[in-house]
């Protein structure tokens, strides 16, 4: 079992880093005011969410781009698999297409 990766061991540097957080929020409150904390706070949240929105849109527009749209395997776990199965079309029929190649064609 790799300790880094442990859950206990993940929840416990949560805790910690949230303290640390919280311990250094209060000292700078009580040097520069609750005003400037605020705002000084309120300018890093906007940096950060603006960071977070870009990265989560680069992330979208790289899903999106790597998406498979091809139609070609369409029929691979769906579908009527009753009958015999048309080469040309990809799909199960009743064997009676005229220009299609079955089992038997081979």
């Amino acid at each position: 079992m790799d300790i880094l990766l442990n859950e206990v061991t993940l929840f416990a540097l949560a805790i910690l880093a949230v303290a640390a957080l919280f311990v250094y929020s209060i000292l700078l409150i009580r040097r520069d005011g609750a005003a400037a904390y605020f705002a000084r706070l309120y300018r890093k949240v906007k940096w950060i969410g603006a960071t977070l929105a870009g990265f989560a849109g680069a992330l979208v527009g790289l899903l999106a781009a790597s998406a498979d749209t091809s139609e070609e395997d369409d029929n691979t776990g769906e579908g009527d698999l009753t009958g015999v199965y048309n080469f040309r079309t990809r799909e199960y029929d009743n064997g009676t297409d005229p220009y299609g190649w079955y089992e038997e064609d081979l």
